[in-house]
């Protein structure tokens, strides 16, 4: 579950960015930096990672973690006969030229609510919607 909640997190953060002119190595280890603290509860990395502007939306890093811890955050979940899993696509974004990668996830954001947080935003990019959950039997 690990590995395919990393390779869809990474398989769009590759698909919005011009991978030619970054180094698709260096966004490779920061998101799976990010997934892992995802994964560990590790609030304080994951804060690190997440895109300033939706943390400053949130109301700081503080209140969106206090808000995190109140409604934890699942990649799958465990129902009877079996689980649920749902995705949901991550862009990346780098205000130093590709030293460093902020995530946001992007995959219910509608036209309006990306131009508010990234004003020149190219709105011919074809974002994917988070998925539908789908159910796993055990």
């Amino acid at each position: 579950m690990k590995s395919l909640f990393l390779t869809l997190f990474l398989a769009f953060t590759w698909s919005i960015t011009d991978v030619k002119a970054q180094d698709p190595v260096k966004i490779k280890q920061q998101a799976t930096i990010m997934a892992n603290a995802f994964f560990k509860g590790d609030l304080n990395t994951l804060m690190d990672y997440t895109y300033p502007k939706v943390l400053a939306r949130s109301g700081g890093k503080a209140k969106m973690m206090a808000s995190i811890k109140k409604i934890p955050q699942h990649s799958s979940i465990n129902v009877p006969g079996g689980y649920v899993t749902s995705t949901s696509p991550l862009m990346g974004i780098s205000g130093d030229g590709g030293k460093t990668w902020t995530f946001i996830s992007a995959g219910n954001m509608g036209k309006a609510e990306l131009k508010q947080l990234f004003p020149k935003f190219n709105h011919d990019l074809v974002l994917e919607k988070a998925s539908t959950p789908v159910f796993h039997k055990e």
